[in-house]
């Protein structure tokens, strides 16, 4: 699993439990785009901060298990990928 955040975005104040909970490496954006599948993560404005990316079915499902665990909410959930993200999270 691997992950990058965008620009100078504000953190999500919960930023810290996901780089704990995970077993997650930090690259570049580009390393990031070409993983399977990817997931967005919202910081308290809205704003897409974080992408995470993950190699197969089980790291996936693992990655998702575990944001749902901290308390966040998959705006994608049952839906259609959206701009190339299956998942984007957000605090609830």
């Amino acid at each position: 699993m691997k992950t990058c955040t965008i620009g100078n975005l504000e953190r999500g104040t919960f930023d810290s439990q996901i780089m704990a909970n995970l077993l997650i490496t930090t690259v570049e954006l580009a390393d990031i785009k070409k993983e399977e599948k990817l997931i967005a993560i919202r910081n308290e404005d809205g704003e897409i901060y974080r992408i995470i990316g993950t190699t197969g079915d089980n790291q996936y499902t693992n990655a998702i298990e575990e944001l749902i665990d901290l308390g966040l909410e998959d705006e994608l959930d049952g839906k259609q990928p959206e701009n190339g993200f299956q998942a984007i999270f957000r605090a609830v």
